[in-house]
């Protein structure tokens, strides 16, 4: 890997490809000359958090090829009247997997992950794993998250940036993990929950719709809703049986998601 100081086409070597990932370096790589290789724009979101809407349309506009990891992406950039390749993610299942079984999980946990970001959400699992501790004692609650909690809630347990080891053994503790975001490119936590076998809760939005179907191998909650968090997670107390099915079949409703068809269809890309 070669690291430079800046993205200035002078200290970029020449090649054959060249991919503009994320937003910031669009323009960058618009800039080189041909001897920089073939551009390409690598897009896994609509990054209107680091840059206002129409500054992030104009990079979409910008003569680069473009490659988009989910099927409302690929929409968005033909809505525009841009041409994009649709490549989803490759998921890694080896690093995951269940080792406690559902059943054998403490019935009332729940996990998530924490984030400084707000469309992220955080702030709504927050109030509801808040509001189900008083009605449910036993509430058994963990978060994690690359950055530091600075308003940690007492019952919530928190860990740092985990290894890979540990966020395994999170993901096989709670029976309930709950994704609570307002907008996602994919949603990768939530798959990772998925092959450790967890039932998510994910709020429905695109991003999620990418390899989610309600009450099959997971469930829906409405965007913005701690209310709407209570309510499905309540419906999992409730329904243990059914719970553990929609978990089961979680695992395998994400195979073709596989790095043998996500390289291939990469490679078609820069190929084309």
């Amino acid at each position: 890997m070669l690291w430079t100081r800046t993205l200035e086409e002078k200290y970029i070597p020449d090649g054959d490809i060249i991919i503009a990932c994320p937003v910031e370096t669009a323009s960058f790589v618009n800039s080189y000359s041909p001897a920089k290789g073939k551009k390409f724009y690598f897009i896994q979101h609509f990054e209107d958090w680091t840059m206002a809407a129409a500054e992030v349309e104009k990079t979409w506009k910008m003569p680069l090829q473009k490659i988009v990891i989910s099927r409302w992406l690929l929409q968005k950039a033909e809505q525009m009247g841009e041409k994009a390749y649709y490549v989803p993610y490759g998921l890694t299942p080896s690093p995951f997997g269940v080792d406690l079984p559902f059943r054998e999980r403490h019935p009332k946990s729940i996990l998530f992950l924490s984030h400084d970001l707000t469309w992220k959400g955080t702030n709504y699992v927050v109030e509801a794993a808040k509001k189900l501790k008083e009605k449910y004692p036993d509430l058994k609650a963990a978060t994690f998250g690359v950055y530091n909690d600075n308003n940690r809630t007492p019952f919530i347990a928190f860990y740092q940036n985990p290894p890979q080891k540990k966020l395994r053994e999170l993901y096989n503790q709670a029976r309930i993990f709950i994704s609570p975001s307002l907008s996602e490119g994919w949603g990768l936590t939530p798959c990772e929950a998925m092959m450790c076998g967890c039932i998510v809760i994910a709020t429905e939005i695109n991003g999620h719709r990418e390899f989610l179907k309600d009450n099959e191998n997971g469930l829906f909650c409405s965007p913005g809703s701690a209310m709407s968090i209570v309510e499905k997670v309540e419906w999992v107390f409730n329904n243990p049986c059914e719970t553990e099915k929609i978990a089961s079949t979680a695992p395998l409703s994400l195979s073709r998601f596989n790095w043998d068809s996500s390289v291939s269809l990469f490679e078609q890309a820069v190929n084309s």
